[in-house]
This record gives C-alpha cells, sequence and structure tokens, in this order.
C-alpha cells in the first residue's frame, strides 16, 4: 500500500486519539492533500497500514480495548478495573500485557491486533462522517494508542 507523506501524517496525529491517524491520512495543507488518491477504503487501508507498520517500528504502541479484556479473562478473575461512561468494567489484565513506562501495553502480535480492530470496524460504514465510525475510535472495541517520541523515547497519550 502507498501512503504518501507518512511523516507528516504521523507528526499532526503525534500524542492524539486513534481516530486522529485515521483523519489525517487524507489531511492537507499549503502543498495540497496528502493522500487525494484514497477514497474511504482506502483511506481505511491506509490506517491498517500505518497502525501495523509503525507497531512493528516500534513508534507506537496500542492498550488493549476495553472489550478485549473484559470477554478474554476467566470468570473468577475478573474484578472491578474501571468505569465506561459512568458503567463499571470488570475484566482482568491477565490478557497478554506488558509494561513499559507506567501504561500497560497490549502485548499480542502486531497482526492479531490489526484483525481484532479489523473485526469490530462498523462494516456498515461508507463514509468518515458516520456517527457510527466515531462511536467505534470512542467506544470499548478500539483501542487506545500510545505515540513514541522519537527523540527522547518517552511515551505520549491524550
Amino acid at each position: 500500500m502507498i501512503v504518501q507523506n507518512e511523516n507528516k501524517v504521523f507528526d499532526v496525529s503525534f500524542g492524539q486519539w486513534i481516530n486522529a491517524l485515521f483523519f489525517n491520512i487524507t489531511a492537507s495543507d499549503e502543498t495540497g492533500p496528502w493522500n487525494a488518491h484514497l477514497d474511504f477504503e482506502g483511506q481505511k487501508e491506509a490506517f491498517f497500514h500505518l497502525l501495523q507498520k509503525w507497531l512493528a517500528e516500534k513508534k507506537i504502541h496500542l492498550l488493549p480495548p476495553t472489550e478485549y479484556v473484559i470477554w478474554n479473562c476467566p470468570e473468577e478473575e475478573k474484578s472491578f478495573l474501571f468505569s465506561v461512561r459512568g458503567e463499571p468494567q470488570y475484566g482482568s489484565f491477565s490478557v497478554p500485557t506488558k509494561k513499559i513506562k507506567g501504561y500497560t501495553i497490549w502485548s499480542i502480535p502486531h497482526e492479531e491486533m490489526i484483525l481484532y480492530i479489523r473485526d469490530h470496524w462498523p462494516k456498515d460504514v461508507t463514509d468518515e462522517n458516520d456517527l457510527k465510525l466515531i462511536d467505534f475510535f470512542y467506544g470499548s472495541y478500539c483501542p487506545n494508542i500510545i505515540w513514541v517520541d522519537s527523540e527522547n523515547g518517552n511515551l505520549v497519550a491524550s
């Protein structure tokens, strides 16, 4: 997959939520649109491509999505973890994780992370302005992203 202006997309997305990466793929600046050749499906594929690439390059990490934690732990290990929209969420970090600089990072193979995100992507969304897409990015099925500062190795999240 060819994604133009990858460094610009990374720089303007750095430190923001994962949805910023998706939307910034088709952003523009004074030189024009960065990836005008991509339709919505192409933008989606570019998103998965950049996630996979940057995970492999250790430019980003992902936190396990709430829903993944809830459904992938044994019943007897479930305990109160946090709340989402005021509702208690139960689960256990017995799912594959590792600690990096205080963050609990999802530690399954990158390909499986991407497959999980693809499997939970809203199936009938055909436009970046569809509210189902926003629900996905801010809901319990989408992982949060941690950005790695290339200058000092610090982890940045919003």
